[in-house]
């Protein structure tokens, strides 16, 4: 929980799974009519789209709030570069 790569995660698939569940639980009643489905599935359509866009940005400032909250460092980690044990017989190149 104190890594603020997972902690970004987290908070953008709450916000996609959130908008999804919502027009989930309208379809899912018993007096749901087509167009009203369609309806609501261009509208999170263009939600999905907005959030593409915009979305990443929202995220990433809200989890920084919440890491700082939380006496986290808000930065990512870098990964370790991985060596390859070179033998003799190894054809130098530039992978």
């Amino acid at each position: 929980m104190e890594n603020f790569d997972f902690l970004l995660g987290m908070n953008i698939w709450y916000d996609i799974l959130l908008a999804v569940n919502s027009i989930c639980k309208i379809m899912q009643s018993k007096d749901m009519h087509i167009d009203v489905a369609i309806d609501h599935l261009r509208g999170l359509i263009t939600y999905l789209k907005n959030y593409r866009e915009n979305g990443f940005a929202f995220a990433l400032e809200s989890t920084k709030e919440m890491t700082i909250e939380m006496d986290i460092e808000p930065k990512f980690n870098e990964k370790c570069k991985i060596h390859r044990k070179k033998y003799f017989d190894d054809i130098v190149s530039d992978e």
